[in-house]
C-alpha cells in the first residue's frame, strides 16, 4: 500500500520480505532480496532499542543472496542455510550472516534483540558435522537428524558463541527465543523421545513421550 512495493529475485519460489509500517498501518518501506538463486524466507523479526531491525530465516542453495547495500551471503549447503540480516530503521541492510560450513540443512526460526545490543538467533541444524558461524564459533552434535541451536551475535555481526544439545535419541529444535531485561536468554522448542538431552553445564531434560517431540524450555 501507499506505493510501497517489493519484487523478489526468484520467480519460481519464495523471496524474503520485510515491511515497516507506521502506527496507523501505513507502509513505510519494504525490502526483499535483490539477487538470489532459490527460496529465501524470513521466519522471525525483532527490533532493538536503537531502532535496528533483525530478521532471521533461511536461504536455499549455494548461490549468493543479496539483501541490498551489497550485504550478501552464500550458502554452504545445497539445501536450506540459516540466515540473519540486520537492517537500520530506514531499511538499509547493515550485515548478513549464515553458516560458513555445514554438511546439511539449517534454519533460524526465531530472533531476539537484547538490551545490551547483542542479538540471539535460534533454530536447528542437521547432522553430526561441524557448523561454522564465523569468527571461530563452531558447533557439532552427536545426532544425525535435527539439532537445536542458539547463536549469539554482537550488533556488528560477528558470532560470539553457539550452543546445542548433546545426547538424547532423536531430533531437537528451537522454535522461539526471547531475551529478558537482564539479558537472560530463553530458548523454547522440542526434543524427541525419552532420552536425556544435555544442554551444557549439566543442565538436562528427558521427554516422557517416546515417538515424537516433547516441549522443552531452556534458560
Amino acid at each position: 500500500g501507499g506505493g510501497i512495493i517489493a519484487q523478489g529475485a526468484s520467480s519460481l519460489d519464495n523471496n524474503v520480505v520485510l515491511v515497516k509500517y507506521d502506527s496507523s498501518g501505513n507502509a513505510q518501506w519494504a525490502r526483499t532480496v535483490t539477487a538470489g538463486s532459490g527460496r529465501s524466507v524470513f521466519n522471525s523479526v525483532s527490533v532493538a532499542s536503537d531502532g535496528s531491525v533483525y530478521a532471521a530465516g533461511y536461504v536455499t542453495g549455494t548461490g549468493a543472496y543479496n539483501f541490498g547495500n551489497s550485504k550478501a551471503v552464500t550458502g554452504a549447503f545445497t539445501g536450506d542455510n540459516l540466515v540473519l540480516v540486520k537492517y537500520d530503521s530506514f531499511g538499509t541492510a547493515q550485515w548478513a550472516q549464515t553458516a560458513t560450513a555445514g554438511m546439511s540443512a539449517s534454519r533460524f526460526h526465531s530472533v531476539s534483540a537484547a538490551p545490551d545490543g547483542s542479538v540471539y538467533a535460534a533454530g536447528y541444524f542437521t547432522g553430526t558435522g561441524t557448523y561454522n558461524f564465523g569468527s571461530g564459533v563452531t558447533v557439532a552434535s552427536t545426532f544425525a537428524d535435527d539439532n537445536l541451536v542458539l547463536v549469539k551475535y554482537d550488533s556488528t555481526g560477528p558470532a560470539q558463541w553457539a550452543q546445542t544439545a548433546v545426547g538424547g535419541n532423536g531430533g531437537s529444535v528451537f522454535n522461539g527465543v526471547s531475551v529478558a531485561p537482564d539479558n537472560t536468554v530463553y530458548g523454547a522448542g522440542g526434543i524427541t523421545g525419552t532420552g536425556t538431552y544435555n544442554f551444557g553445564s549439566d543442565v538436562t531434560a528427558a521427554g516422557t513421550y517416546a515417538n515424537l517431540y516433547n516441549i522443552v524450555l531452556v534458560k
